[in-house]
């Protein structure tokens, strides 16, 4: 099942200048880091994922979720 693991980022320009983002599962663990640049469009520059979670990133024009597969 995947479910939800972030929140939203939101944006008023078409650029992401978030610096990194942390996502964390209800028990406290870290799910891992997102880093962004100041760069086109509305794409991702990486994605890390710890504890060998499975990740899915959705996005769309003005946000970001991060989705888990729990074990």
């Amino acid at each position: 099942e995947w479910r939800v693991a972030s929140g939203e980022w939101r944006v008023a320009s078409g650029e992401w200048r978030v610096a990194s983002g942390e996502w964390r599962v209800a028990s406290g663990e870290i799910l891992g880091y997102i880093h962004f640049m100041s760069i086109n469009s509305f794409y991702p520059l990486t994605f890390t994922c710890y504890e060998n979670l499975k990740t899915k990133i959705l996005i769309t024009r003005h946000k970001i979720i991060i989705l888990a597969h729990l074990p």
